[in-house]
């Protein structure tokens, strides 16, 4: 649970996975909640990798999911758009290749 978000939490958040600050970015850019596979698409994995991811980032209570029949939808939680909105005043961004579905630009360890 974040009390009061700072680099901190921006870099612990980044280490559960390279794609919490991705995954945050692309709910927030949509209108309603969005389907498990939809998400896996646009970050270009796995179904079983993005459950692991969003297993990881559970804790951190930002992202609500919700079962509806056989899908699972996804959208940010009220903490979820604070941290959002702490992400774009203190200016963390992501490169917008990445952002627009580029992931194909792999990450450097």
């Amino acid at each position: 649970m974040f009390l009061k978000y700072g680099e901190e939490d921006y870099n612990l958040l980044f280490c559960k996975s390279r794609y919490s600050i991705i995954i945050v970015n692309y709910l927030y850019s949509q209108k309603s909640p969005i389907n498990h596979q939809r998400l896996a698409d646009f970050l270009k994995i796995k179904k079983n990798n993005l459950s692991n991811i969003i297993r990881k980032l559970e804790p951190f209570d930002i992202i609500f999911a919700q079962k509806i029949g056989k899908n699972v939808y996804y959208s940010l939680t009220a903490k979820g758009i604070e941290f959002y909105d702490f992400i774009q005043t203190q200016h963390k961004t992501i490169p917008e290749p990445i952002l627009q579905g580029g992931l194909e630009l792999s990450f450097k360890k």
